[in-house]
């Protein structure tokens, strides 16, 4: 009575307390079978987990095979229909061998169920455009569908959907394959996917970008977003795909994202290099972040003439175009006072830009 009122994991104590004081076989079923039930549950969470974060990498097959032979081991129909499935969404190293083994599988069903004159017909529109929108939904929704065309009461797949199952592997499969072949050179042609000092040669960075440009068409967030997080290992010292990163989360609405990108660079991996935090600065006064941008330049170093100049002119012009006037005429003449004596040449020219500033805040 008390396990039908606790949840499983209460149950679970009260048998591991009920087996200390008396040793019965049937306790110690019980005790075994919610420990199973509560051992194949963290795993299957596990996998989950562990196939959210890297299922759509292309060198992902050691964990889909782990997960299948898990989901084989106890024989639990609908996850495996939806892990084989699944593993056709989109392209791995064997992407084909998991094909095989689900139309192994598929042939087993036909055989059980005595149907193994059903062909496969011709997609119609109507399901065309709902396998369409089905591969565009998040995996959660997916899964739902696949457990939902499963009659789970009795582990067997109904006649009437049974098509519409094969159908479904065979759509995917056939979405993968079309883009297997670029994937797989993009994979092939890269040959330093670890961070390192030494910098990485043209040709490497441009596959980098020739992969991004490539997925980022495809039009999945997910998978872009995974992609440039796994880029940013080995280009973790270039600017340039910090910023693509950036500008392609604020596009696609992954403002946050963006956020949070722009903060790591600027923290960690690019935080010597002036260039980026007036970057950050322009970015985030876009977004309205005053105090942000004032922060960045201030990150820029101001003590080589080269960078003085124009970081004297960005923080002026950012105050001009918050209407702060004065405060844009006060950097200038700090700036000016500083060099006065220390360089003229860079003196002369902050001048100069001095004068042609206050020339266009008064007369245009």
């Amino acid at each position: 009575m008390c396990i039908l009122i606790f949840n499983k994991l209460n149950a679970f104590t009260l048998c591991k307390m009920v087996i200390m004081n008396l040793r019965k076989m049937e306790i110690l079923n019980l005790y075994s079978s919610l420990t199973l039930s509560l051992l194949f549950n963290y795993l299957d969470r596990l996998y989950e987990r562990g196939l959210a974060s890297v299922g759509k990498d292309y060198n992902c097959n050691i964990l889909w095979d782990k997960c299948i032979a898990f989901e084989h081991s106890h024989k639990q129909l609908h996850h495996l229909v939806y892990i084989y499935i699944r593993s056709l969404r989109f392209p791995s190293k064997k992407l084909h061998s998991y094909y095989q083994s689900f139309r192994e599988l598929v042939a087993i069903w036909q055989e059980e169920m005595k149907c193994q004159n059903i062909a496969m017909e011709p997609l119609e529109a109507a399901v065309t455009c709902e396998l369409v929108e089905m591969s565009m939904g998040n995996d959660f929704e997916f899964r739902n569908l696949i457990c939902d065309l499963l009659d789970q009461a009795v582990g067997l797949l109904r006649p009437e959907t049974f098509m519409k199952i094969l159908t479904i592997g065979e759509y995917f499969y056939q979405k993968s394959t079309n883009i297997d072949d670029k994937i797989h050179y993009f994979e092939a042609q890269i040959w330093r996917p670890y961070f390192h000092m030494k910098p990485l040669d043209e040709y490497q960075l441009q596959i980098w970008h020739q992969y991004l440009d490539f997925v980022d068409m495809q039009g999945d967030l997910d998978w872009t977003v995974k992609l440039y997080e796994r880029c940013l290992i080995p280009c973790a010292s270039y600017p340039e795909f910090w910023v693509r990163y950036i500008e392609t989360m604020e596009t696609r609405g992954g403002r946050e994202i963006a956020n949070l990108a722009l903060a790591r660079a600027s923290k960690t991996f690019l935080k010597r290099i002036p260039l980026f935090h007036l970057y950050c600065s322009k970015v985030k006064e876009q977004v309205g972040d005053v105090h942000g941008a004032r922060a960045s330049l201030l990150e820029c170093d101001i003590h080589l003439s080269s960078n003085l100049i124009n970081h004297v002119n960005q923080q002026a012009n950012m105050e001009k175009r918050l209407g702060n006037i004065g405060a844009a005429y006060l950097i200038y003449e700090k700036a000016t006072e500083m060099v006065k004596e220390q360089d003229i040449q860079a003196f002369s020219v902050l001048y100069k830009h001095f004068a042609r500033f206050t020339y266009v805040v008064e007369y245009y």
